[in-house]
């Protein structure tokens, strides 16, 4: 039984709202300019009626896997595969206990929230998707910003004693990462939360955490080494299939430049400039990063535009062996359109 309040109180809560617009529509939603919008529009009886509930359901819990994710690859052995697997159900059913998973897949009360161990991470469930199974992992991030105070809200100061006032707020935010294991073959995808607010130290400790915990239970270090993504650069922005919305390079005058495109009307190596600069150096370039996109057909009337990039910093380009260990997929919605992104990854990659 779907709890419709809880349902759509974690889909705004955690999902950005161009992806919730778009499957809320697929499950028979009103459309509206923000959630205040829709909700006044499902308070009336005729448009409540076309809501389908389950199917939102549905296509909330994919958004749990697919929406604004980091990912890493590995390539394991039969037996390395079966040890992971034997892991994660080891602490799906330990963790079953646990009260952080008693909401699953919905976020988790403030109480919960506010007490829970940030540095705990909980195997909150499993989902069997076409031909792969998706084990799901959920901690605490909490995210701490500088924010001015007010005189006026502080007792005993005055303005004659300080200028400006300063405090650290603390929030936190109920992050969703998710393990994939084919069914058939050996390549696992770690996927781990890239909010708008996670921090790339916060990114990179989401994969420690995954991790630590398959170490711990396995007893073998099997997601010791993501395969290396950095070859996929010039394979990506030579996929004639695939529009580049952001390139990052050097070129043979030692300059370095950062391209990006504001919008998806046009494809970067059509763009004018981006074109001049490598006709004037003989298309001699050392990418260090790219961003690709396309329309994928998926849910709603409103198209899916999936993004991939894959993004170094400029001194790997000094480097022997260039090495970029994750690769960041964003405006997904369902498991197809994180699949296609994947899928993508995976031939370009080629085997171990």
């Amino acid at each position: 039984m779907v709890d419709k309040s809880k349902l759509l109180g974690s889909l705004e809560e955690r999902v950005p709202f161009r992806i919730a617009r778009r499957i809320l529509v697929a499950s028979g939603f009103p459309s509206g300019q923000g959630w205040d919008a829709i909700k006044e529009k499902l308070s009336q009886p005729s448009v409540a009626a076309k809501a389908d509930f389950e199917e939102l359901d549905d296509l909330y819990r994919q958004t749990l896997i697919s929406t604004e994710k980091a990912v890493r690859v590995f390539d394991l052995s039969a037996a390395g595969k079966s040890k992971l697997q034997n892991a994660l159900e080891d602490r799906l059913t330990k963790d079953s206990s646990e009260s952080f998973t008693d909401d699953y897949p919905y976020c988790v009360s403030n109480d919960i929230l506010t007490e829970f161990d940030p540095s705990k991470l909980i195997v909150v469930g499993k989902e069997e998707i076409d031909d792969a199974v998706w084990y799901l992992l959920s901690s605490i991030h909490v995210i701490r910003s500088r924010i001015e105070i007010p005189l006026e809200n502080l007792t005993g100061l005055s303005d004659q004693q300080f200028d400006e006032v300063y405090g650290i707020h603390v929030e936190r935010k109920q992050s969703f990462d998710a393990v994939r294991l084919p069914k058939d073959g050996n390549r696992i995808f770690v996927l781990v939360d890239e909010a708008a607010y996670a921090t790339a130290d916060q990114v990179r400790g989401a994969f420690s955490k995954v991790r630590k915990l398959v170490k711990d239970g396995a007893s073998s270090d099997l997601l010791k080494k993501p395969r290396n993504l950095f070859p996929l650069i010039d394979k990506l922005y030579d996929d004639d299939d695939l529009d580049v919305i952001e390139f990052n390079h050097t070129s043979t005058d030692t300059s370095m430049r950062h391209e990006k495109m504001r919008g998806r009307t046009l494809c970067l190596r059509q763009a004018d400039f981006h074109k001049s600069g490598m006709e004037g150096v003989g298309g001699k370039t050392d990418a260090f990063g790219i961003g690709v996109g396309w329309d994928f057909d998926s849910v709603g009337r409103i198209p899916a535009k999936p993004e991939l990039r894959i993004l170094g910093g400029y001194s790997i380009t000094h480097e022997k062996t260039p090495k970029i260990k994750a690769a960041h997929i964003g405006k997904c919605a369902t498991v197809d359109e994180t699949g296609h992104v994947l899928s993508i990854m995976s031939d370009k990659l080629g085997a171990p």
